[in-house]
């Protein structure tokens, strides 16, 4: 899972020098993994592996560490932490940690807090700390503007997110594109419908091909509920959502169902991921990255500390693997960049300012040479 995690936040595994890897295998037990990633064994007493951490964080060709542990009968979590802490003080590397226990101890997370150590259930979420890390200080050695002021409407995302509150909704669907239209992010053109009647006037007044989608706070995966149709002319939209309705209705007989919305049918576009998360260590954090089915080919996603400015919305864009797809590549005709990034910022700045937004997902947002349009968002809110 950490490795897996490693090539998709854009690091690379670090190849031990002969020096380390001989001295892991002058002391491991045979069993024990001495390349990277090493694995002392769960038997491993404190000096194991102490002694392996310090052979890996001092290693020449490493630059940061994730330390992966279970819960080990022969090392409390208390005196993992302090191996760790006493490590990362000498070596002067920035490092992370996942202890994959649901409770480490109080002893164990005042060690970890006091020396500066993010801590993660997840190895995942602990690898791409170490990316955020790696990215900020990149950042850093860069003259960077800072981040500018935008004209967006920062009232009708209040409202909306108020609206939520009231009712007691912790995650948003596509009925809240609102909110990204209330920042300056280009959306499908279409209409929330109460009713199958609703839904008819909208189509016929995009005029167009259309798109009916269930909106349901219960049943947030609409395709594999029968809670998509694509492809539907405008007079076909009234007897198309009655049927989706019904059936719903008869599979879901409890669900809460909030509406149907009717989206124009756009072309195919290069279809991208733009998101962000709250981290309990780092604050908001955007996402970017390919969808469709380069998901699978490059996976690779780069993180940000929001609120990004122009600059550093232009560079998040370009560190990931494949960019040359977006400037147009082997006969595939480019898309508008800056609109891609001008997206990735305004993003990064919606989900700054509303510290209730603890993740949201913009997926896909549909780029072409002439500008994007998100089709599809996802919100988790808390209200803590």
């Amino acid at each position: 899972m950490a490795s897996d995690a490693v090539e998709e936040y854009g690091l690379e595994l670090a190849r031990f020098s002969e020096e380390t890897t001989k001295k892991l295998a002058d002391f491991l037990p045979p069993a024990a993994n001495i390349y990277n990633p090493v694995d002392v064994l769960g038997d491993a007493h404190p000096d194991r592996y102490e002694r392996a951490l310090g052979l890996v964080i001092n290693d020449p060709n490493v630059d940061m560490v994730v330390a992966l542990t279970a819960p080990a009968p022969l090392i409390p979590f208390g005196v993992l932490s302090r191996i760790v802490a006493a490590a990362k003080e000498k070596a002067e590397k920035p490092l992370t940690v996942s202890f994959m226990a649901g409770e480490l101890g109080e002893e164990a997370e005042e060690t970890l807090r006091e020396a500066g150590i993010p801590s993660y259930f997840d190895p995942a979420r602990a690898v791409r700390a170490l990316a955020v890390l790696h990215r900020y200080a990149e950042v850093r050695k860069k003259e960077w503007k800072e981040p500018r002021r935008l004209e967006v409407d920062r009232s009708k995302v209040q409202e909306l997110l108020a609206r939520a509150k009231r009712q007691g909704r912790t995650q948003l669907g596509v009925e809240a594109m609102d909110i990204l239209t209330a920042y300056g992010i280009p959306t499908a053109p279409g209409g929330l419908a109460r009713t199958p009647k609703e839904a008819g006037e909208i189509a016929k007044a995009i005029g167009d091909e259309v798109v009916l989608k269930l909106v349901s706070p219960e049943l947030t995966h609409k395709t594999e509920v029968g809670g998509v149709m694509l492809g539907l002319r405008p007079e076909e939209v009234e007897t198309a959502a009655e049927e989706m309705r019904t059936r719903i209705a008869s599979r879901f007989p409890r669900a809460q169902i909030d509406g149907l919305l009717v989206q124009r049918q756009l072309p195919p576009g290069q279809e991208l991921i733009v998101g962000a998360v709250r981290d309990p260590q780092f604050g908001p954090l955007v996402m970017f990255g390919f969808g469709g089915i380069f998901v699978e080919i490059l996976r690779e996603v780069a993180f940000a500390v929001a609120p990004l400015s122009p600059d550093e919305a232009r560079e998040l864009v370009e560190s990931i693997r494949g960019y040359g797809l977006l400037r147009g590549a082997r006969g595939r005709k480019g898309v508008a960049v800056d609109a891609v990034v001008e997206a990735v910022e305004r993003i990064s700045h919606l989900v700054y300012d509303f510290p209730e937004i603890v993740e949201l997902d913009v997926n896909p947002l549909l780029a072409y040479p002439e500008g994007v349009v998100a089709v599809d968002l996802r919100i988790t809110l808390s209200w803590e």
